[in-house]
């Protein structure tokens, strides 16, 4: 499980950062896009965590996917987030209108330079990822809205295909999923709260659940999600409860390609 920081800036977020690594999350996800790194990374420094104990991803936002503006962009990160490299940078969200070999030679350089350990995408569609891999992408990474009502079968199918791990972001459809009949009756039968059903779900799903909080007490219930899991009968009907409900879709959103 990680811990997500989109929409938390400035103090909330150092603090949120800071619960977090205390409670025992080690990987922490943020973006550019987010204008938080700052805060990300004195949390961080302040935990006094050995380096290669965490796993930090961030995001190259999807105006910047130029080969130069990639590598100036994870200069910059690392400055920001005050690390010596980044173990995942992925593509927050892909741009058709820029051309493909502009944006995969810039992470293949940012690869090389040792500035980052791994590279990967989010919001990918099936057919992304094929573009991305024709041009020689080595993804191994997609962060996608998952959730009960957003299952996502075909996508989390292809990429598993691919051994691409796929990271969930919105994990609790931000509070929607947390209402469903299902879960609301699982949570009553296992003793546990509606988020740690549907994070435990995830997880038996072979997806990396990244739920964001600013609340010391929902970080640390969502982090007792793990270290048990709901039988097979449960996550089948769990798996039943798709709604196609997408929580996160932008204008620039291309998720009919």
């Amino acid at each position: 499980i990680g811990f997500g920081t989109y929409q938390l800036q400035g103090d909330i977020c150092y603090q949120a950062v800071s619960t977090a690594l205390e409670v025992g999350y080690r990987y922490i996800d943020t973006a550019d896009r987010y204008q938080n790194q700052q805060e990300v990374g004195k949390a961080i420094q302040q935990s006094q965590l050995k380096r290669d104990e965490l796993f930090v991803t961030s995001k190259i936002w999807h105006t910047n996917q130029y080969t130069k503006q990639i590598i100036d962009d994870a200069q910059r990160f690392l400055d920001e987030l005050q690390l010596e490299y980044l173990d995942l940078l992925l593509v927050h969200w892909p741009n058709r209108s820029i051309p493909i070999q502009e944006t995969v030679d810039g992470f293949l350089k940012v690869l090389e330079s040792g500035y980052v350990k791994h590279v990967g995408v989010s919001n990918c569609t099936v057919h992304h990822l094929e573009d991305f891999e024709k041009a020689g992408f080595p993804i191994e990474n997609n962060q996608i809205e998952f959730h009960p009502s957003l299952n996502q079968h075909e996508l989390l199918t292809y990429c598993q295909s691919k051994n691409i791990v796929v990271t969930a972001y919105s994990p609790l459809a931000q509070g929607d999923d947390l209402h469903l009949d299902t879960v609301t009756s699982l949570a009553q039968k296992y003793e546990k709260s509606p988020a740690q059903i549907v994070l435990n779900w995830i997880r038996q799903k072979g997806v990396v659940p990244i739920p964001r909080s600013e609340s010391k007490e929902h970080i640390v219930d969502n982090y007792q999600s793990i270290h048990w899991g709901l039988t097979e009968e449960d996550i089948a009907l769990l798996n039943q409860v798709d709604q196609n409900h997408r929580v996160i879709n932008p204008p620039f959103g291309d998720f009919d390609y």
